[in-house]
């Protein structure tokens, strides 16, 4: 898959072209579903667009995973929980908010026990990036760098944390 990385946007019938060939869309996710539901030709694919974008919002709604985190340690329900609508978004901030793997990502915490947490749990490699784990990775190091604090604010360790963010999504 093909990646730009410029600061102009796509066009609509970009977009399209490049979504039909099966070509990695830098593109907000409003302005691919806006792109495909304007559209009037027919699609001969079912394919569901995953933005590498995925990720910063992950590191920006941690707070919501950590909500989560703290409703389940309390063995309360964490279905009234407004996720903002972002496609895999919540199920992502639920399987952190895992009490056993928020606690191994704490900060001080010297094991890895999220290694075989995340192993037992079935979530190495759930989520995919259609950039592929390099892309995953690179992006994950560039937005720790920028907006990272909000983990630490959450009390996780920051290289634990982009560690087991990287084992989840491929």
């Amino acid at each position: 898959m093909s990646h730009e990385s410029n600061d102009r946007h796509l066009t609509p019938r970009q977009i399209i072209n490049r979504y039909r060939k099966g070509e990695y869309v830098d593109e907000s996710i409003d302005a691919i579903s806006s792109a495909i539901s304007s559209c009037r030709q027919p699609f001969n694919s079912n394919a569901v667009p995953f933005p590498t974008n995925i990720i910063e919002n992950v590191y920006e709604n941690i707070p919501l995973s950590k909500t989560m985190y703290e409703r389940q340690k309390e063995g309360k329900s964490t279905e009234d929980i407004d996720v903002p609508d972002y496609p895999q978004l919540k199920e992502i901030l639920t399987d952190l908010s895992y009490p056993p793997l928020w606690e191994s990502m704490q900060e001080g915490v010297t094991d890895v026990s999220f290694v075989e947490i995340i192993r037992d749990r079935g979530l190495n490699g759930k989520y995919h990036l259609d950039g592929g784990q390099t892309s995953c990775t690179r992006v994950t190091s560039v937005v720790s760098l920028l907006i990272g604090e909000t983990v630490k604010q959450a009390g996780l360790s920051p290289i634990t944390f982009s560690l087991c963010l990287n084992m989840m999504i491929k």
